[in-house]
């Protein structure tokens, strides 16, 4: 057997059945813990060339990873814990990343270096006969950066993601509301609580996180009156913290040994062109002066008031609004004013058609009021309602070109 190589340099030896080894220093990982790499075969020459070709590896500068036998379930959770420690992405986002593992463990133990294609459309086609189509679209983009990080270590050396087949998936275009409908909803809004925080979001195309996380600071009544978009709030969720979830109490919130970030928070708007200022209708201005002045009354009354000073809160303690109570008191609003009971996120939708059609808004101007990263996305979530402004725009030219002056 050969003795140790100085610090820093491989190592060729042969154990005491005859097979040859290899060592190999790779360098130091992300961590800065030092990494060695083992190979073998029958002959010392066949580990010789081994040992050259991660040498190699090591010489060009790629990061150092501890083995080629991490497993696809392994890495997403450490790539996902990596996430969630650097705070890179929104809660939200990671709560996305932790639904779509529970898909892509299916493929879970497949070795990164082995994962093929070929599994990638396994998996694909066990998730559409269960009917999950949508669902792929979601566990594809996560699979794709995770493994594209991967790449980016050294772990594989591409992403087999992009030469998948993937199942074609049309999603349904949103059906808004009409005009008329819009305004049956704005009358109605009127007779409930909070109803202001509705036409604020049927009249801005706001999301709902980005409306509930509101405090006054961020009203300015002009004129013309604003909204200031820097925050939203989110949900957190709690995870157990037992050895044993299955005999532990039956939601993860009454667990003893409970771990995660429960409960509402703010959290800041994560892109650039999401943090916006909203002009205001002077009407809207208005409801919400008057909302201020109910809220002011309902302030004094209250025994205790929270006061962070929300803009929409519980009229008895001032206290946020839970933004799943804001879907469900939709429903509610709905049928008051009369309309089909629809997603809240339908008003969003029904603002952007509104302002495209009727309102014949540029696009970069509602892609700016919506918040989107750019008008492309825009262009493509309303791609259906473009179409109908390009028979106007044919109908005009026919109108300055070939008419009769």
């Amino acid at each position: 057997m050969a003795g140790r190589s100085a610090n820093g340099r491989s190592t060729i030896y042969q154990d005491k059945f005859g097979r040859w080894h290899g060592q190999v220093s790779m360098g130091r990982d992300i961590g800065g813990a030092a990494v060695r790499r083992h190979v073998s075969g029958k002959t010392k020459s066949l580990v010789t060339k081994k040992v050259r070709v991660l040498e190699a590896e090591r010489d060009s500068g790629k990061p150092a990873v501890h083995s080629i036998r991490t497993t696809l379930g392994e890495w997403l959770n450490e790539w996902i814990a990596d996430k969630a420690t650097g705070r890179y992405v929104a809660r939200s986002t990671l709560d996305g990343y932790r639904t779509d593992q529970l898909h892509l463990n299916r493929i879970g133990n497949v070795r990164l270096s082995e994962l093929a294609p070929a599994h990638i459309e396994h998996l694909w086609r066990a998730m559409t006969e269960a009917g999950l189509l949508a669902t792929i679209q979601h566990c594809r983009r996560t699979l794709s950066a995770a493994l594209n990080d991967a790449v980016a270590l050294g772990m594989i050396g591409r992403n087999p993601v992009p030469l998948a087949r993937t199942p074609r998936y049309s999603p349904e275009e949103p059906e808004p509301y009409t005009v008329d409908e819009m305004r049956r909803i704005l009358d109605a809004a009127g007779q409930f609580p909070n109803g202001v925080l509705y036409m604020v979001l049927a009249a801005t195309g706001a999301r709902r996180s980005e409306i509930v996380g509101l405090q006054w600071m961020h009203f300015h009544p002009g004129p013309p009156g604003a909204l200031n978009l820097r925050q939203q709030l989110q949900r957190g969720y709690w995870r157990h913290g037992c050895a044993d979830p299955s005999q532990c109490r039956k939601r993860a919130v009454d667990c003893p040994e409970r771990t995660g970030d429960g409960g509402l928070s703010i959290v800041a708007l994560k892109t650039a062109k999401s943090r916006r200022t909203v002009v205001l209708p002077a009407s809207l201005t208005e409801e919400l002066l008057a909302h201020q002045a109910t809220q002011q009354t309902d302030r004094i009354a209250a025994s205790v008031w929270d006061d962070r000073n929300w803009i929409f809160c519980h009229p008895a303690s001032g206290s946020p609004l839970d933004p799943r109570a804001i879907s469900r008191g939709f429903a509610d609003l709905c049928r008051a004013a009369q309309v089909p009971v629809r997603k809240l996120h339908t008003l969003r939708h029904s603002f952007a058609t509104v302002q495209l059609t009727v309102g014949g808004q540029p696009l970069h101007v509602v892609s700016r009021q919506l918040g989107h990263s750019s008008a492309r996305v825009t262009s493509g979530t309303y791609g259906h309602v473009l179409v109908a402004q390009d028979e106007l725009a044919a109908a005009e030219t026919e109108r300055l070109l070939f008419g009769d002056g």
